[in-house]
C-alpha cells in the first residue's frame, strides 16, 4: 500500500467515524434534546387506525405541549398498512409514524423488509414489558385489546344474552349481529383467523354467521355505532367498550365463555422518515405514562409495566389468557390467504 492509498483510507475511517457517531448522536437524544430538534422539524405525519376521537385528541395534546403539528390520516388497520405499502414500494418518503394498528401481522413483515427505524433508545423503551417490544427494537406494541361481545339491551327484543360466541350461529339471533370487515380491519383479520384455530368453532362456524344474516361493517370501530343506535342488537370482534358504554345507556360487554382474542397494536418509526426526529418524540409521547392512562380510559390494555390495566373498567379480561398467534412466524402470503378465507366464509365473496 502506497503513501497515497493509507492517506485515503485513514480519510475514509474518519468519515465513517463521524458519520456512525452523528447517527448515534442523533438517534441517543434526552428527551429535552427531541424536543429541540423535532420543534426545528416543525412537524410529522401519523398513520394510524386508532379511533378518530381518540387519535385527533392525541394529535392536538402533542401539538400543545410540544409545539410540533401532527399531520393526522386514519384509515382501518389493512387500510393503513395498505398505504404504507404502497409509498414504500416505490421509494416513496411521506410517512413517519404508523400505528397503533390492529394489523399486527404486519410489522414483522415491514422489518424484514428494512422498512423500520431503530426505536430501543427513546426514552420511555425501558418502561415498556418486554413481551410487548420487539427483541431487535424495531417496533413496540403501544397498546393492546381484548376482543368480545357487546350488546345493547333495547334491541335483544326479550332473548336470552348469549354466553358464548357458538350461540350467535343459533337462528334465534338471526340478524341481531354485526361484525368488522376481515379484508379492511385487523382486529377483525385476529378474531377470524382465532376462529379457524379453534377447534369448537372453525372455518363452518363463521359460513353459519354469514347465513344467519350477519352484518359486516368496514371497520370494528363502526361496530360501536351500529350497537349503540340499536341497528344491530350484539357486537362482535369489539374491544372499545367505553366508547360505547358512553354513547348509549343499557349496552353491556360479554367476555365469550368459549374463548376471545388479544390484539396487540403496535407502532414503528419508518425508516425514510422525513421527519425522524419529530417521530421520535411523537412514538416516545405515545408510551408515557399519561397517554398509557387514557388508552386504558378508553378501553385498551397498556404496555407500560406499573399501569393498572383495570384501573376504570374492572371487568377487563386479563391479556395473558387471550389467544394471539406467533406474529413473527406470518408472512405477507399466509395473511393474504386468511383475508380471503375468511371473507368468503363470511361474506360469500
Amino acid at each position: 500500500m502506497d503513501k497515497l492509498d493509507r492517506i485515503i483510507l485513514k480519510l475514509m475511517v474518519v468519515v465513517c467515524f463521524v458519520f456512525c457517531l452523528g447517527v448515534i448522536t442523533a438517534s441517543a437524544m434526552t428527551e429535552k434534546e427531541l424536543i429541540e430538534k423535532a420543534q426545528n422539524e416543525g412537524s410529522l405525519l401519523w398513520y394510524t387506525s386508532s379511533p378518530t376521537a381518540s387519535a385527533e385528541k392525541l394529535a392536538k395534546a402533542f401539538n400543545e405541549k410540544y409545539k410540533v403539528k401532527v399531520e393526522l390520516v386514519r384509515s382501518g388497520g389493512l387500510g393503513t398498512i395498505q398505504k404504507v405499502y404502497a409509498e414504500q414500494e416505490k421509494n416513496i418518503s411521506k410517512c413517519d409514524v404508523v400505528g397503533p394498528t390492529g394489523a399486527t401481522d404486519a410489522f414483522p413483515q415491514m422489518k424484514r423488509r428494512g422498512w423500520l427505524a431503530k426505536i430501543s433508545d427513546l426514552p420511555e423503551w425501558n418502561h415498556i414489558l418486554d413481551a410487548m417490544k420487539d427483541k431487535d427494537g424495531l417496533y413496540v406494541v403501544i397498546n393492546s385489546d381484548t376482543v368480545g361481545m357487546i350488546y345493547n339491551k333495547a334491541g335483544m327484543e326479550g332473548k336470552t344474552l348469549p354466553k358464548s360466541l357458538k350461540e350467535l350461529a343459533d337462528p334465534k339471533y338471526r340478524g341481531m349481529l354485526v361484525v368488522g370487515d376481515p379484508s379492511i380491519s385487523g382486529t377483525a383479520l385476529t378474531w377470524g383467523r382465532w376462529v379457524m384455530h379453534s377447534k369448537e368453532l372453525g372455518l363452518d362456524f363463521l359460513t353459519k354467521l354469514r347465513l344467519n344474516d350477519v352484518f359486516v361493517v368496514g371497520q370494528t370501530g363502526q361496530i360501536n355505532d351500529t350497537v349503540a343506535r340499536g341497528a344491530r342488537a350484539i357486537g362482535v370482534m369489539q374491544q372499545e367498550y367505553e366508547y360505547v358504554r358512553v354513547m348509549a345507556k343499557g349496552v353491556g360487554w360479554i367476555t365469550p365463555q368459549d374463548g376471545y382474542v388479544i390484539t396487540p397494536r403496535p407502532g414503528a418509526i419508518l425508516a425514510n422518515a422525513p421527519h425522524p426526529v419529530a417521530a421520535r418524540l411523537f412514538l416516545n409521547y405515545l408510551l408515557s405514562p399519561e397517554v398509557q392512562d387514557q388508552m386504558i380510559q378508553e378501553g385498551n390494555s397498556s404496555s407500560r409495566k406499573e399501569m393498572n390495566n383495570n384501573k376504570y373498567m374492572s371487568w377487563k379480561p386479563p391479556l395473558e389468557k387471550g389467544w394471539q398467534p406467533n406474529w413473527e412466524a406470518i408472512d405477507e402470503k399466509d395473511t393474504k390467504e386468511m383475508i380471503t378465507k375468511i371473507s368468503k366464509a363470511l361474506k360469500g365473496q
